[in-house]
């Protein structure tokens, strides 16, 4: 791996041994090597590798010198673990990082003016993607000791929010699936009037379920058919209630995404909420 370009001292411009441009971030890597350099990568601890995407040049080096060190850091280190519990294997993009430090960069600033906002979303962030929340408390305490900053619900529901669009690098699709997910579940409950248990493994993968299956409105995806009669007989027949409520949230995603639900599909939902019935 050799430089390309130096961009400020701890950020430059690099080809991997696959002739791939991706940024490398170590403290000194710009200022102790020059343009065509090899990069020893013995000699940095701290150093991290980043895809470039689409950020250009400038508005790279004008992050890393724009937004204190410690918050860059601060915003790999959340996207790192976010990254290790999703258990992706390509390097995190370079916009993630800016993004999210940016952010955390501007939050210091409002609320050291006594500006809070809102999150709308923050108990769907915390029901729904609870890990992602968990995740963002480190910032919790980082921000607490180094500027004496108290985050709040709804400024780490905000942070979490970014470590959902990981990999996706679409906020509004991220924001989407989250109020998708959250009107399905009151679906769940106006319908079948349970109380769901939140920590149970059945609640869990069905909101797994619910995740993907936000995802595939959102992108106009269908799973591939394989319609079983006899299966969707039994599960009509025997299963009224949770059919019933398959239904009504099958109602609900033609009437606000225009996406029609497979046969499938209402039938898998069933079968989730089936197992959701026996738990109350």
């Amino acid at each position: 791996m050799y430089i390309k370009q130096v961009l400020n001292n701890n950020v430059v411009i690099a080809l991997d041994n696959s002739n791939n441009e991706i940024i490398v971030v170590a403290r000194g890597i710009g200022f102790k090597n020059k343009n065509n350099s090899i990069i020893d990568e013995n000699t940095y601890s701290d150093l991290k590798r980043y895809v470039l995407d689409n950020a250009g040049f400038d508005e790279i080096r004008n992050a890393y010198e724009r937004i204190p060190q410690d918050i860059l850091e601060l915003s790999s280190l959340l996207l790192e673990k976010e990254k290790s519990k999703k258990e992706i294997i390509n390097f995190i993009s370079i916009n993630a990082v800016m993004l999210l430090a940016d952010h955390i960069h501007e939050t210091i600033h409002r609320l050291k003016k006594g500006l809070y906002l809102r999150n709308a979303l923050t108990n769907e962030i915390k029901m729904f993607y609870q890990s992602e929340f968990d995740i963002s408390m480190i910032a919790k305490k980082v921000l607490l000791e180094k500027y004496e900053i108290a985050l709040n619900d709804d400024e780490i529901a905000f942070i979490a929010t970014h470590l959902i669009n990981l990999n996706s690098n679409n906020m509004n699709e991220t924001i989407t699936s989250i109020q998708i997910v959250d009107d399905l579940v009151n679906i769940v409950r106006r319908v079948m009037n349970i109380e769901l248990k939140v920590n149970s493994y059945t609640y869990t993968r069905f909101i797994t379920h619910l995740k993907y299956f936000a995802l595939r409105i959102i992108n106009n995806q269908k799973i591939n058919s394989t319609y079983d009669q006899k299966l969707a007989k039994f599960v009509k027949e025997n299963y009224k209630l949770p059919y019933s409520c398959a239904m009504a949230m099958k109602r609900y995603i033609i009437s606000k995404y225009n996406y029609e639900i497979v046969n499938d599909e209402v039938i898998y939902l069933t079968l989730h909420l089936e197992n959701l019935e026996k738990e109350k």
